[in-house]
Parts: structure tokens; C-alpha cells; sequence
């Protein structure tokens, strides 16, 4: 081992010893664009900061980073920033009008997408300052399978899996799936099939998801919800809000207060304080 890497590892180390509380952490992703898997954090966060809960967007997308359009969101800084070294993380974080804060992402940065270690490295030790301060942070992930979206979700207390009832939806977000599971990812995973056209479609599509993750990757995949097709909600993107705001008695809106509701009703195994926190597993992911 070089002496760089021993560095390295020691900083690693020393950011676990530091942690202290914990917020929830929630990686939202799903394996195909187009999916709402941008849509649905920004408005998820939303429901649940109406709920009392301090939330916290962080547009993980390193690269086609897009969290800060829809909620109409002007900034100067953002991941890239930090990566760079040229601001820390908290001078990044921005306070919506919506009750909920952001972290934009660094949009037409390719390089961001395959980020090395070192700069995962100096990420871990921002997002370590941010945990004393929220309740729940939500990782919007890129699409597909990239580094950026499995060193978050690995190291994520609770994977939300987004899905449409399309064959070729569901097939990619078996794959994602798959992928995280072989990588490590012994999270909770919980299931919203967006854009349903019925409760029953839904349930469904549900239903055969869990079906084979259960049979092929012996792994339980909960459903936490659906959320029915719903004209308000691009609507609401072409006017850069979220659509629980601009139309708070939607289909929409409705459906993502119950995935709010259950979201927070629900455990996983971190909530107990024993086991790791997203800072420790940050840090294994990344090797230390």
C-alpha cells in the first residue's frame, strides 16, 4: 500500500470515529431514464417536510443533473464545487421556498460521472457534516448502473426502486437490482411503480418484481406505493415546481403523501442506532 493510499484510508477511518446522529439516508434510482425518478424525491422530500421531517435533496446525478429545474433553483455552486475544493458542503446547500433544501448537482459535467476515489473521498466527508442537520436525506441518483449511482446506493440506509409498468422498465430495475445486490447493497429496498394506469396495474407490476427478485436473487423487495399517470404532474415541470405544491388535490399529490406516510411509518435496521451508519458504509464502498 502507498503512502497515499494509507492517507487515504486513515482519513476514512477517522470520519467514521467522527460521525455522530444519523440521518436517514435514502438512495432514489431506478435502471431506466424516464422513470420520475427525479420528479418523485423532489416532491417525496416535500411531503414529508410538511410532516415535520427536515429533508434534504441531493442531486447525485453527476453529470445530467436536473433536481434544481424542476424546483426552480438558481445556483452558483453545487457538487462540483465541493469536489474541486473550492466551497465545503454546507455553503452549497440551498433553502427552497418549498420547505425543503437542496444540493444541485453539476449538470453537463462528464467528468463527474466516474469520479475517482479522491473525490468520493472528499464528498464522504461533506455529506458527514450534513447529517447532524436533517432528518432524511434523499440521493436522486442517475440512471442505469454507473459508479456514481452504486456508491450511493450502496452506502444508503433504504434504496427506493422506481419503475413504470413497462416490460422494459421492470427489466432494467431488476438489473439495477441484481448489480447492487452482487455488489454488496444489504439495505432495504422498497418498490414505487410511478406512472400506473389502475391500483390493480400497479399491484401487478409489484407483485412480479417481488416475485423474482424472491425466486432468483432471494431477496425481499417491499412495495412502498404507486403513484397513478397524471397530466398535472408534467404540468408542473414546465413550470419548474412541484407538483404537490401547484396542485396539492391531485392524483399525484395525493398518492405521494401516502408514499410519505408509509416511508416514515416503515424501519429499517439503522433506526435502532446499532447498526452502521451511511458514513461507515460510505467508507467501506470506497474501500476504507
Amino acid at each position: 500500500m502507498t503512502e497515499a493510499m494509507k492517507d487515504q484510508a486513515s482519513v476514512l477511518r477517522e470520519m467514521v470515529k467522527a460521525s455522530g446522529r444519523r440521518a436517514r439516508v435514502i438512495a432514489v434510482t431506478g435502471g431506466k431514464g424516464g422513470v420520475g425518478k427525479t420528479i418523485l424525491p423532489v416532491n417525496l422530500a416535500m411531503a414529508c417536510a410538511q410532516l415535520g421531517k427536515r429533508s434534504l435533496v441531493i442531486d447525485a446525478d453527476l453529470g445530467l443533473a436536473n433536481t434544481d429545474i424542476v424546483l426552480d433553483v438558481a445556483s452558483a455552486s453545487n457538487l462540483s464545487h465541493v469536489v474541486k475544493g473550492t466551497r465545503e458542503m454546507q455553503d452549497v446547500v440551498v433553502k427552497t421556498k418549498w420547505g425543503i433544501d437542496l444540493i444541485p448537482g453539476a449538470s453537463g459535467l462528464g467528468e463527474m460521472a466516474a469520479l475517482p476515489k479522491s473525490d468520493l473521498l472528499r464528498l464522504a466527508e461533506g455529506f458527514r457534516t450534513l447529517e447532524a442537520s436533517q432528518d432524511l436525506i434523499f440521493f436522486d441518483t442517475g440512471a442505469g448502473i454507473g459508479p456514481g449511482v452504486l456508491t450511493f446506493a450502496l452506502a444508503a440506509h433504504q434504496m427506493i426502486l422506481v419503475t413504470t409498468a413497462e416490460p422494459t422498465a421492470v427489466t432494467d430495475a431488476y438489473a439495477t437490482l441484481k448489480l447492487l445486490l452482487q455488489q454488496g447493497f444489504r439495505g432495504k429496498c422498497s418498490l414505487v411503480v410511478n406512472m400506473a394506469g389502475s391500483l390493480a396495474e400497479a399491484a401487478q407490476c409489484a407483485r412480479g418484481v417481488g416475485k423474482v427478485a424472491t425466486q432468483f436473487l432471494k431477496f425481499k423487495v417491499d412495495w412502498l406505493g404507486y403513484l397513478l399517470r397524471d397530466p398535472v404532474v408534467s404540468l408542473a415541470v414546465k413550470r419548474r415546481q412541484p407538483f404537490l405544491s401547484l396542485f396539492p388535490k391531485s392524483c399525484a399529490a395525493e398518492g405521494v403523501r401516502m408514499l410519505a406516510s408509509r416511508l416514515l411509518a416503515g424501519r429499517t435496521e439503522d433506526d435502532d442506532g446499532t447498526a452502521p451508519g451511511f458514513i461507515h458504509r460510505l467508507v467501506k464502498v470506497l474501500g476504507g
